[in-house]
């Protein structure tokens, strides 16, 4: 099963713009948006009660913050410098500087996000989703609580196509699986296929490479560089 002529090849902002702007804020979204992205990727944790973009567990790499975030208050956490003045997005903001016509695809990152994320999406009934994770039991715990809309749909996140991968994604009610660039050729993706499985690519940054798995039959990639890895740029 390949990708179809009717099934766009899709151009995802890894974090947003990450090679651009600081990774995971509404600056970097905005961004990925003006350079013509399909969808726009971004992490999500539950930190001090509330659903928070954010990709490390602690704060040093992408904030003039220190430690472990979830030893701050969401108003401190607020008060952080995420890169050029942006501070940390809830999930709500993220998603309403993000066009209704740009797949949002969010990713599980941190513990108890299954449930939340899958209450807070019932209330987004209007645009396109894929819910993706590393974590089998918060994909999990989404599907049990998925929202019954038709436009959100569950992708497996692995480093690679290993023994178990496609029973696991079977039994979460995943569409998709999303895989490590270093890990995909034309076999596994001819493989997942076979299993019914569409197949994303991450982080795919060289327009090369882009072309070859787009020619392989992947659905999509994930990618820093937005503004080099567009479709007038592909075959």
């Amino acid at each position: 099963m390949s990708r179809t002529t009717s099934e766009k090849f899709q151009i995802i902002g890894h974090r947003g713009a990450a090679a651009l702007e600081p990774e995971n804020t509404l600056r970097s979204f905005a961004r990925a948006v003006a350079e013509g992205v399909d969808g726009i990727e971004f992490d999500i944790q539950l930190l001090d009660g509330r659903l928070l973009v954010l990709h490390d567990e602690t704060l040093g790499r992408t904030s003039n913050g220190k430690g472990s975030a979830s030893a701050y208050s969401f108003e401190a956490l607020r008060r952080l410098d995420f890169g050029c003045g942006q501070q940390i997005p809830l999930l709500d903001e993220a998603l309403q500087s993000i066009p209704k016509t740009t797949l949002v695809n969010i990713e599980l990152k941190g513990k108890c996000t299954g449930t939340e994320t899958a209450i807070a999406l019932r209330d987004h009934n209007d645009r396109h989703f894929m819910v993706s994770s590393f974590r089998l039991a918060e994909l999990q715990d989404f599907a049990a609580r998925k929202p019954k809309l038709p436009n959100v749909a569950l992708a497996y996140l692995r480093l690679e196509l290993a023994d178990g991968t496609i029973d696991e994604a079977h039994q979460v009610g995943a569409s998709a699986i999303s895989l490590a660039d270093w890990s995909v050729n034309a076999e596994v993706i001819a493989i997942a296929q076979r299993s019914g499985f569409k197949v994303y690519v991450y982080t795919v940054n060289e327009l090369e490479r882009v072309q070859s798995l787009k020619d392989m039959g992947a659905a999509g990639v994930f990618t820093d560089a937005p503004h080099t890895i567009k479709h007038e740029f592909l075959s």
